[in-house]
């Protein structure tokens, strides 16, 4: 199986909210058997809103620390339980296949390491998080290619 570290700050409640619907997307469309969320801060903030199903570590940060994404990484990495580790942003959401494709073949030991965005959905706000909320995500439905590329990335900001 695969766990799954998600950094995260609680800086604004869009920020949340973006990852609140993320850990909603991972339960309702992928079957992962650890997901650890990784707040680094002053004090913890999200502690009491992480579903119950997430872990969630917390460590104290000093005050005015520039935000890294590798620390709150490195706090989890002790905590993994699985053979294949997933490091997921709050603001992508990644396609499915894609990830089971990828786990495969690194289980495979095909590869050391994949990084994953061949599909990759970045959302804001106002675009994907109501549609989550409702739970009416077709992620087709939010797909643009020029050209067929078989590598694509898709902004929804833009």
């Amino acid at each position: 199986m695969i766990s799954i570290i998600i950094p995260f700050t609680y800086d604004s409640i869009d920020r949340l909210e973006n990852l609140l619907c993320i850990l909603d997307y991972i339960k309702r469309y992928w079957n992962f058997d650890q997901v650890i969320v990784t707040e680094m801060d002053l004090s913890p903030k999200s502690n009491n809103l992480i579903p119950d199903w997430c872990e969630y570590v917390f460590a104290k940060e000093k005050e005015n620390s520039i935000w890294s994404k590798s620390k709150r990484i490195n706090i989890a990495i002790p905590l993994i339980r699985n053979e294949v580790t997933m490091i997921l942003d709050t603001d992508l959401i990644l396609d499915t296949n894609c990830i089971l494709q990828s786990t495969e073949k690194l289980l495979n030991k095909e590869f050391d390491a994949i990084v994953p965005y061949e599909k990759c959905y970045h959302f804001s706000r106002n675009t994907i998080i109501p549609i989550i909320k409702t739970h009416h995500l077709n992620i087709n439905d939010f797909c643009y290619n020029k050209n067929n590329s078989p590598s694509r990335i898709f902004d929804l900001t833009d």
